[in-house]
């Protein structure tokens, strides 16, 4: 004997699989864009520069930056610009983050323990006291 699902659980899957469809259909269109505006390839793999990783990482310039020093991901600066290969993204992500439900939608996040600095510990400070820069 089979009991069918309620409305209400129909309707909350419903609603996901919405949200994932909109998310990836916007990923789709940056991605559409950005080649036919020229994308990059480095020995015959895509490269992504800043924006695009931002973009679909839906994370800020600073955590990328903070990506690259502290978690180790890999990127080449090109004509002072940084770009990442796609296999160095899609190691990262699988080696560093996870994804997590965040007011009802999935997100990526960044493990607990991983990175180079351990829970806990600060850099020391060179030298002594900080002074007030001058104007």
């Amino acid at each position: 004997m089979m009991e069918g699902i309620g409305k209400e659980v129909f309707e909350e899957w419903m609603q996901r699989l919405m949200e994932r469809i909109d998310r990836l259909d916007g990923i789709i269109s940056v991605l559409i864009n950005k080649d036919a505006s020229g994308v990059k390839y480095l020995d015959g793999e895509r490269m992504y520069d800043n924006q695009d990783l931002c973009e679909m990482l839906r994370i800020s310039k600073r955590s990328l930056q903070r990506f690259r020093s502290e978690y180790g991901l890999k990127s080449r600066r090109i004509s002072r610009k940084s770009y990442y290969k796609e296999s160095d993204v899609l190691e990262f992500i699988s080696r560093n983050m996870e994804e997590v439900t965040l007011d009802g939608k999935k997100v990526l996040k960044v493990k607990e323990g991983t990175g180079k600095k351990s829970p806990g510990k600060t850099k020391e400070k060179k030298g002594g006291k900080r002074t007030a820069s001058r104007r």
